[in-house]
């Protein structure tokens, strides 16, 4: 199978436009004379190449036991930590002048009843998730001995391509339609004695919580049917509109809610390393041009985003704020941005999307959160 994200690399590469500035992870082979690049996270791993001491890597992943996922030479493979040196670059690339077409590659899983999801391509590897028949993952890359390095449910590791389906789409990349055209940014609940705040725009969904009259929420977007996707409380949810009474406020640089919106409308626009704009984002890149469109300027790396701002205790985290994990390797690695109700929305590998803070997988790497205004 073709390498999906050597792909997508020469894409961004090829169609090229110079001086925009977008961020990599490079590794440095410190090992001497060579380091094995080999087929799982473990030294019992078959190699796959030796990469001599002062070559590059580019960096994909990092797992808990300090081997990296890395790209050397078109082969994908893991190295161990010990020996890499890595850093985080920002370094002129090329734009596309025009949205190009990406190939993605989604599996589903035919195992019964599921398929385990495992820290690395052996069968004795930890399993970090059981992903149950025909659900979907997004393939990363495949090694030699058919194992398909996966993301499910935010998580990411190995799973036997013995069980999985795959299939390769490829679809030119769009920006989103925007979102509704909504400039009206408080509601007041007119309903007596209270307007019931649901899960999804319907009047089955279940009931998230009960707002009484005269008080005021937050509006994020609306859509056809007259339904108002609000926050209330810190619970994001939705409202009918017809007991909502909604007045105008003139959006600036602090208006938390229309950075939220932006936020929002770009759901579904692909992950592409060092990505700042519509035709593709990296974590840090969305970050910055959410905030660039509410005119508060950030700096591009997230290890630099770490350090504006106010820092802002886990439990006091309000609409707007940036939320930080530490992912693939120490330190503050990934960013995304608070929508409320324990919900944040960022770039991951499988594109724009909304994540819970309260998973396993974001709790337990959550670092900290800044309050930029």
């Amino acid at each position: 199978m073709k390498k999906i994200l050597t792909s997508v690399a020469l894409v961004m590469f090829t169609l090229a436009v110079p001086d925009i500035v977008q961020a990599a992870t490079l590794g440095t082979a410190t090992a001497n004379p060579s380091l094995n690049l080999r087929q799982s996270a473990t030294t019992s791993a078959t190699v796959l190449s030796s990469i001599p001491k002062n070559s590059q890597v580019n960096v994909l992943s990092k797992n808990g036991s300090n081997w990296y996922n890395v790209v050397y030479n078109g082969k994908t493979g893991w190295v161990s930590g010990q020996y890499l040196m890595v850093k985080e670059t920002v370094a002129p690339v090329v734009a596309p002048t025009s949205a190009p077409n990406v190939t993605k590659t989604a599996g589903t899983v035919t195992a019964n009843p599921s398929l385990n999801l495992r820290q690395s391509a052996t069968t004795s590897a930890a399993v970090l998730s059981s992903i149950p028949k025909n659900s979907q993952v997004n393939i990363l890359s495949k090694n030699g001995s058919n194992w398909y390095n996966v993301v499910y449910n935010g998580k990411t590791g190995w799973v036997s391509g013995q069980y999985l389906m795959v299939k390769e789409t490829v679809a030119p990349v769009v920006a989103p339609t925007p979102a509704p055209n909504v400039t009206k940014t408080a509601g007041t609940v007119t309903a007596n004695p209270s307007l019931n705040l649901r899960r999804s725009a319907t009047t089955s969904a279940a009931v998230l919580a009960a707002i009484p009259k005269n008080t005021q929420v937050a509006i994020i977007s609306k859509n056809a049917s007259n339904w108002y996707n609000v926050t209330y409380n810190g619970t994001t949810g939705w409202v009918y509109g017809a007991y909502l009474s909604v007045s105008q406020t003139q959006p600036s640089r602090s208006d938390s809610s229309e950075l939220v919106k932006n936020a929002l409308s770009l759901q579904g626009v692909p992950y592409v390393w060092g990505g700042t704009s519509r035709s593709g984002f990296d974590c840090s890149g969305f970050a910055q041009y959410v905030f660039k469109e509410s005119g508060i300027d950030l700096p591009r790396t997230t290890s630099e985003q770490f350090i504006v701002g106010t820092s802002v205790d886990r439990s006091r985290l309000q609409l707007g704020d940036l939320v930080f994990f530490s992912t693939y390797e120490p330190g503050p690695s990934h960013v995304g941005i608070y929508i409320g109700g324990g919900r944040f929305v960022g770039a991951a590998n499988s594109g724009v999307i909304i994540s819970d803070i309260n998973s396993s997988y974001y709790s337990s790497r959550y670092v900290g959160a800044r309050r930029v205004r």
